[in-house]
């Protein structure tokens, strides 16, 4: 409901509020690029979670790019996990980050660390 232009919730007097128990608050996608980049860099692996399959930020797809570069990535529903064989190198690629905006810096480093 709208007050004044301040969105509100009215519960009346006959009414109830249920809780739903639990609720997932999304991490930050473009912040948990850091350290996704930073294993397949690395060549570790690191879990992020807060962000996985089941997300709605464009920016978790940074992931994908991660993995046509060389790291192996696995998708939960709410977490990322990405690691690197140390032995496999890290391939440059050609990608338009129209959809990762925030992610494109993060890939620009990664891409220091590439061959090709």
């Amino acid at each position: 409901e709208m007050d004044g232009g301040t969105p509100s919730f009215v519960i009346g007097a006959d009414e109830k509020y249920t809780s739903p128990k639990s609720i997932l608050v999304e991490g930050d996608a473009s912040s948990a690029s850091y350290f996704l980049a930073g294993a397949a860099i690395t060549g570790g692996t690191i879990t992020v979670r807060g962000c996985g399959s089941e997300s709605v930020q464009g920016d978790v797809a940074f992931a994908d790019v991660l993995e046509q570069m060389g790291a192996t990535v696995t998708w939960a529903p709410e977490s990322i996990t990405v690691t690197r064989d140390p032995d496999v190198k890290l391939k440059g690629v050609d990608v338009d980050c129209g959809k990762i905006p925030d992610a494109a810096m993060t890939l620009a480093v990664a891409a220091l660390f590439c061959e090709g």
